[in-house]
């Protein structure tokens, strides 16, 4: 279901933004969370930008003690083991998820979906995965045991994050008013390239 932003009028909820930094940068040779970006690590930027959005608390999921990060207790199970990870220490609490590898996302979008209705507990863009916003809650745990559990075999899709936005019924909000561009992966050495021209 897609509704208009222009709905999202209800207070703005208590948020932790969370930058998910697990991955392991296969297609890009190297560790993307580290590029250099604008004079500074690409996390760095990221850490920075939802800062931006006015969250005073944010956190990397990932293995990155130099940025205090919470590393993945599911080794190679992607951004479902890092949102496990985050539960135990955020049971309950609304988390702005927006994955290292996104540069070109705006304070201006992520405070759309941080100001909508805090009765809706998952939210993201009708078109886009990332951003999203969650209430880490029992639902949330449920789905993640359940998907986590699954065996990964050769030859078949590994659960993924859609399949937890599948299960959630995650509201989907219109994103049409925004430039398509603001939500580029950076995902080889070619889409790095392109980002600095």
């Amino acid at each position: 279901m897609v509704r208009n932003l222009d709905h999202a009028r209800q207070p703005r909820p208590i948020c932790v933004g969370v930058v998910l930094a697990g991955g392991r940068s296969l297609r890009m040779g190297r560790d993307k969370a580290l590029l250099p970006y604008r004079g500074r690590p690409l996390i760095e930027h990221m850490i920075a930008l939802l800062q931006s959005a006015n969250l005073s608390n944010v956190v990397v999921s990932g293995d990155y003690p130099q940025y205090q990060g919470i590393p993945d207790e599911h080794y190679q199970r992607g951004p479902l083991a890092g949102i496990f990870a985050l539960y135990r220490r955020y049971a309950d609490e609304q988390v702005l998820l927006i994955p290292v590898d996104m540069p070109n996302l705006t304070s201006a979008c992520l405070n759309q979906l941080i100001a909508y209705d805090n009765r809706v507990n998952y939210v993201r863009y009708a078109q886009h995965i990332f951003p999203m916003r969650l209430r880490l809650d029992l639902t949330v745990l449920r789905h993640l045991h359940e998907l986590l559990a699954t065996p990964i075999q050769d030859g078949l899709e590994k659960p993924s994050l859609h399949a937890l936005l599948l299960r959630l019924s995650a509201l989907a909000i219109d994103d049409s008013a925004l430039e398509n561009s603001i939500f580029q992966n950076i995902n080889t050495p070619q889409n790095w390239h392109e980002l600095q021209q």
